[in-house]
């Protein structure tokens, strides 16, 4: 049986449709033949849990190009073939908010989170460090053709008659194309999108409606259900919400030890009252290690100025010259050389 996800995901494609296949299906084999350049995030991640779910193989077979979402729901496929003409792009979460430093806080956190749970998946399935997948991550990576295979994130790449080795360029430009109008598409319906997803990561937030009613004249409703609740209701969520939970959990308190021990390596004698009071608040997340280290290395700047210029002060003047100079040549007693210079003269009989 073949089941299509063509377009973006949550606007084209749902979640509620792959569903139904997926239950016609009854647990034969699945071919999902995926052409997306990515979509919503929450609607993504229920059609992976679905995949993770069915009991029978599943295969994705890249038609055109997968990106961003397409690509992580690829991941929980039995096999993922190619062509040698296929695009594959992944990249951060991305989205926008409006509101003050809370706001902007907490959406920095979810975009944070969601973006180590689609880098884990990539992770696992390509055997890359998870650093080496979030820097590719970061960097918004294409991959195309045979490479998808070389770098793990597909099993099987199927050849054309047609020569594209010098097309490469061409493709990838046109993937770019879709993916930038599918964010136009999210753009209005982003904010929203992020709240169902950060269901599986944050506590106590609202679930909606599925994406269904997205950009379809439809009034959009809330289902007033707590966390727990849909927890219960989905056992698969309940797995991938406790796992998250203690990942995160593991990574804060990592992250605070490395904080504090870079810090503390300035509340020394070495340094003063000024570098000690920045490395507490550094060490409490006030202000970054980066901060910290730009103060130290400015205070490192000026101990050198300071002991530089106490050496020269220090140093002994060689007065041996002013001395002689300084000796009286009509005979008066003015200052301690005159007096050594007639000694002299007295005990050489000069005088």
């Amino acid at each position: 049986m073949e089941i299509f996800l063509d377009g973006v995901i949550g606007y084209d494609v749902y979640a509620s449709e792959i569903r139904e296949k997926l239950k016609d299906a009854a647990g034969s084999s699945i071919k999902m033949l995926v052409s997306s350049p990515g979509g919503f995030i929450s609607e993504g991640l229920a059609i992976a849990n679905l995949m993770r779910q069915y009991e029978g193989k599943i295969e994705v077979e890249i038609t055109g190009q997968a990106a961003s979402m397409a690509t992580y729901i690829a991941m929980f496929a039995d096999e993922v073939t190619v062509f040698d003409n296929t695009v594959f792009m992944i990249h951060n979460a991305f989205g926008g908010v409006m509101g003050d430093y809370r706001d902007v806080k907490a959406y920095y956190e979810m975009l944070e989170s969601l973006t180590n749970m689609l880098s884990k998946a990539y992770s696992r399935k390509t055997g890359i460090s998870l650093s080496e997948v979030r820097d590719m991550c970061d960097k918004e990576t294409y991959i195309f053709g045979s490479e998808i295979k070389e770098m793990g994130f597909a099993d099987k790449v199927i050849e054309t008659e047609n020569n594209i080795d010098g097309e490469k360029g061409e493709y990838i430009a046109k993937a770019k194309v879709e993916i930038e109008n599918s964010k136009e598409i999210l753009k209005e319906f982003k904010k929203e999108d992020f709240e169902k997803a950060a269901a599986l990561l944050k506590p106590e937030k609202k679930v909606f409606k599925p994406a269904e009613n997205v950009g379809k004249n439809i009034n959009k409703t809330e289902v007033k259900m707590t966390l727990q609740e849909f927890l219960k209701s989905d056992p698969a969520a309940m797995q991938e919400y406790e796992k998250n939970l203690a990942e995160a959990k593991k990574a804060g308190a990592d992250e605070v030890n490395l904080r504090v021990e870079q810090a503390s390596k300035y509340i020394t004698e070495a340094y003063g009252e000024s570098v000690h009071k920045r490395a507490i608040k550094a060490a409490c997340g006030e202000i970054s290690i980066e901060a910290l280290e730009e103060t130290v290395s400015m205070y490192d700047e000026m101990d050198e100025k300071n002991k530089s210029l106490l050496a020269k002060l220090e140093q002994p003047e060689d007065t041996t010259a002013q001395q002689q100079n300084q000796v009286s040549t009509d005979g008066f007693v003015r200052n301690e050389e005159d007096h050594q210079a007639m000694i002299a003269r007295l005990k050489g009989g000069t005088l």
